[in-house]
């Protein structure tokens, strides 16, 4: 006598999610298979004929059908601790991470070798952890104070055009100067030891010429800026 099939039931909203799960073009090969053999065991097709028209093994429906009998729609992902276990110590990572910015001594900074060395893995491995972090130890930059006594009041005039522009205007930004570094710059630099953030003694030159050009009618109105250069945005 044959043994009777087992057939499983499932509600109409989980028969439509594991419909969407095999047409979604987002849904991985893994999903998609896994949603295809419990649809067709819900239509009454024994795990024998479920394996032969999806080409794989019964014991492959048999898992995964008794799984979603037991569990529904969550017995058809992957049991925690399953995978590929990460190669690397999480410790070692930590410290790749987090000693980024702090360089051994008479360094200025790490580089791949050397971290490599320090933490126990490949330079390579460094590598990766730092670009996935955004970590650039090689990067210097550089930061300068304004000395102008009107910076904080011309800082603000910016921002507030920017905040609240003139309605149909115009707004004209130039420099006196660009910055140029200044002589002490690596003087500075070898000093601190370190080259991840520097002061360079460049003078720093404020925003002096600024316009706002309103409409077509020629109506200005001018700030910071030296007598008669007003004429050349006329």
């Amino acid at each position: 006598m044959a043994r009777p099939i087992k057939v499983l039931e499932a509600s109409d909203v989980v028969r439509a999610e594991l419909r969407r799960r095999v047409k979604a073009p987002t849904s991985t090969q893994r999903d998609r298979f896994r949603a295809e053999i419990i649809l067709l065991r819900l239509d009454g097709l024994k795990e024998a004929d479920v394996a032969a028209r999806l080409a794989t093994s019964a014991p492959t429906v048999s898992t995964w059908s008794s799984r979603f009998e037991k569990a529904g729609l969550a017995g058809l992902q992957d049991k925690a601790g399953r995978g590929r276990k990460p190669s690397i110590p999480a410790a070692k990572l930590e410290r790749v991470v987090t000693e980024v910015t702090q360089p051994p001594k008479n360094r200025t900074r790490w580089s791949v070798r050397s971290m490599g060395r320090h933490a126990g893995i490949s330079p390579s491995s460094v590598q990766r952890v730092w670009s996935k972090n955004q970590l650039k130890p090689h990067v210097t930059k550089t930061f300068k104070l304004s000395t102008d006594p009107q910076f904080e009041e011309k800082f603000w005039d910016v921002v507030g055009l920017y905040l609240n522009p003139p309605v149909n205007a115009l707004v004209l930004c130039c420099d006196e100067k660009k910055p140029m570094p200044g002589a002490g710059a690596h003087a500075i630099r070898a000093a601190a030891g370190t080259e991840t953030a520097m002061h360079h003694d460049a003078r720093l030159y404020a925003p002096r010429h600024r316009y706002v050009i309103r409409g077509t009618g020629g109506t200005h109105r001018q700030t910071h800026h030296p007598h008669g250069s007003l004429s050349y945005a006329r």
